[in-house]
């Protein structure tokens, strides 16, 4: 299995009395990340960056609007199964199937976590289930959340991945 950590960034998720769907989606990607770590799956944290690498897609360090919080990515010390993918879009699928390609990590079961739901999330969902339709991408409907913590917004991207593929489910 694989998990899929998208854009839980500094510059886009953080914790704050205003926003409290932000800190439960935090937690909950920090459950998700440490149940993958007991499975022993692979961890791939996405990132949205400013400027393109060219031919270095994986585990450099490009100009990105803010790192994965430490607090996600300090779980994850001296654990080796693990890479960081840059985009530079909303649509970071394209980049995700690469490096599941490149780096031969397994594709038939992907949980998916981040931010946006309406967005980020739901775009990359849907250019890797439209690539892998042997694969099963669960999105983990308390692990993502939308933009300022909007119940509209991530109820409606959660609307739309329910229609989406039949390889895309919303547990």
């Amino acid at each position: 299995m694989t998990l899929l950590v998208i854009d839980m960034q500094q510059s886009f998720i953080f914790r704050h009395e205003q926003f409290p769907r932000y800190g439960q989606t935090i937690d909950a990607v920090k459950e998700e990340i440490i149940a993958a770590k007991k499975r022993e799956d692979f961890i791939v944290f996405v990132e949205f960056c400013t400027e393109s690498r060219r031919k270095e897609k994986f585990n450099k360090y490009p100009s990105r609007i803010a790192p994965t919080l430490g607090e996600l990515t300090n779980l994850t010390i001296n654990y080796f199964n693990k890479i960081f993918v840059y985009k530079k879009s909303c649509d970071g699928g394209a980049e995700v199937l690469s490096a599941l390609k490149h780096y031969q990590i397994p594709k038939k079961n992907i949980r998916v976590c981040g931010v946006y739901t309406n967005a980020c999330v739901r775009e990359t969902v849907k250019t890797i289930a439209d690539n892998l339709s042997g694969s099963t991408l669960s999105v983990i409907g308390n692990a993502v959340t939308s933009s300022g913590g909007d119940d509209w917004q991530h109820d409606n991207g959660i609307h739309l991945l329910k229609k989406m593929n039949d390889n895309v489910v919303v547990v």
